[in-house]
């Protein structure tokens, strides 16, 4: 006598299916953004709240904006150290088989040293350019409007030490994996190489601008470092040529930084 035949015999169950590659792309992104926004936070709420104890819990909104004001730029740096080590956490889920491994492991490829040293001479050529034309034409001075980095690149000492630090070796690296790596590779599978060139180079740019605002070369420096990383990604495939020239680029504005002290 045959065996009873069940449903679940010969009808095979949908295996789950995998998170769209742009999709944790965009939320990386957001862990990003949201972690530096949560870091800032807290320091703020411990800064109040050693304002509030030492005035006797009385509010002192000038001090805490004082305060505030000079933690700014330190809080920067700390949030944006944080936030990719975060990013570069979750990678390692982004590269798993089953979420589209193939989108994220091409542009690790280790990249040789003339691959390397041609993109760090590019940033050296852009960031001397931006330093002596800027310097001639639009020269800075107190009427210009800083954020928050740019104010701690000219405050000698541990602050400015700080900077010169997270500048040359943290936010080259998060910044080019994050924007050239995770979002220009998600976004130009599903929409196109024109147009997730397009996304990632406006968000890199406006992500900048509370820093450069003020300052109309370093908006035009800014979009230069994005379009010189962008086709090193893209020519080469790989995303250390970008890391080298936007470190080098970094390092000249640091150099020139430290110079004027």
């Amino acid at each position: 006598m045959d065996a009873e035949i069940r449903p679940f015999d010969t009808i095979a169950m949908p295996m789950p299916m995998p998170e769209p590659v742009v999709g944790r792309a965009w939320k990386i992104f957001g862990v990003y953004l949201l972690l530096q926004a949560l870091v800032q936070s807290i320091l703020g709420a411990v800064i109040g709240a050693r304002i509030a104890v030492e005035s006797g819990g009385v509010a002192n909104a000038e001090a805490f904006a004082r305060a505030l004001q000079s933690l700014a730029g330190p809080g920067a740096c700390v949030a944006g150290a944080a936030a990719g080590l975060a990013v570069l956490r979750m990678l390692p889920r982004s590269l798993d088989e089953r979420a589209g491994a193939g989108v994220y492991v091409s542009w690790w490829a280790p990249a040789g040293l003339r691959e390397m040293a041609l993109p760090a001479i590019a940033g050296m050529l852009l960031a001397t350019a931006y330093v002596h034309v800027g310097d001639s034409f639009y020269p800075v001075d107190a009427t210009v409007q800083q954020g928050p980095l740019a104010s701690m690149a000219q405050s000698p000492g541990s602050r400015q030490w700080l900077w010169a630090t997270f500048a040359v070796l943290c936010a080259p690296a998060i910044e080019e994996i994050l924007f050239r790596g995770v979002l220009l590779t998600a976004l130009q599978r599903a929409w196109g190489t024109i147009c997730a060139a397009a996304v990632v180079s406006l968000i890199f740019v406006a992500l900048h601008a509370g820093e450069a605002a003020g300052y109309p070369p370093a908006m035009f420096a800014i979009g230069a470092v994005g379009i010189l990383t962008l086709v090193l990604r893209l020519r080469t495939g790989k995303i250390a040529p970008a890391i080298s020239a936007h470190a080098v680029y970094n390092l000249v504005i640091v150099v020139n930084a430290l110079a004027l002290m």
